[in-house]
């Protein structure tokens, strides 16, 4: 959370978590399969453990595909 303005970015926050929601309950319903990457978890060292559980959850799509 930035220290300056933080009742802006609490209220932006929020706002883009409540389109997420939304947007993976659409999707979903539509039959895609949905996470989420915030451009924060890309930074900062945070990388690597990012990309780690999205392959973690690519694969495990890949193995509810087939079977």
């Amino acid at each position: 959370m930035p220290a300056s303005n933080a009742d802006f970015w609490m209220k932006k926050f929020s706002a883009n978590v409540e389109r997420d929601r939304t947007t993976t309950e659409k999707l979903t319903r539509a039959g895609w399969r949905v996470t989420v990457v915030w451009e924060c978890e890309l930074r900062s060292g945070s990388v690597d453990v990012t990309v780690a559980r999205v392959a973690e959850w690519l694969e495990a799509c890949a193995f509810d595909q087939s079977g």
